[in-house]
């Protein structure tokens, strides 16, 4: 199988090609623009398999801030969603969202979730293998608040 990276136009043109069986792109709680531009859409029409790199966004829901600069858009966009208020039936866990919300993505087929630590590698398993899917009214609620907030942002990648 032949895959590609990447997002935005470059991300387009891949599936759009004909050329890639599998295309690796952003796609998070913070960054919907491969669901609100129709790349899921025409990945699927394609056959094209979705890899999602970046799912969690830095580990940016529901916290305070981050020490790293270039997640700082990543933390913009997730105060501005979160200023909307309590999402009804969000789970405790702020990663379980993140995961949960992505992979209720029907076309996503698999996320990449770096990690050093083996011991948040083997929770993230245990999170996907027994705690998911997140309910749908959450995932439906912060689909909305993207689409309400986030036509003017750019797909970070």
């Amino acid at each position: 199988f032949v895959g590609c990276s990447g997002d935005n136009e470059a991300a387009r043109w891949a599936v759009d090609s004909g050329h890639f069986d599998s295309l690796q792109t952003s796609y998070s709680l913070v960054d919907q623009h491969a669901r609100t531009r129709g790349l899921f859409e025409a990945a699927r029409s394609n056959g094209v398999g979705i890899i999602v790199k970046r799912p969690v966004a830095n580990g940016v829901w529901r916290r305070a801030g981050s020490p790293y600069q270039y997640a700082d858009e990543y933390f913009r966009r997730a105060r501005a969603i979160q200023d909307m208020g309590p999402v009804e039936d969000e789970p405790e866990d702020p990663l379980l969202t993140a995961i949960g919300f992505v992979l209720a993505q029907p076309e996503v087929d698999t996320v990449i979730v770096g990690t050093r630590n083996p011991d948040h590698m083997l929770s993230n398993i245990e999170m996907v293998e027994n705690r998911l899917p997140i309910s749908e009214e959450a995932v439906e609620e912060l689909r909305r608040r993207f689409d309400e907030l986030g036509n003017e942002w750019t797909q970070l990648g």
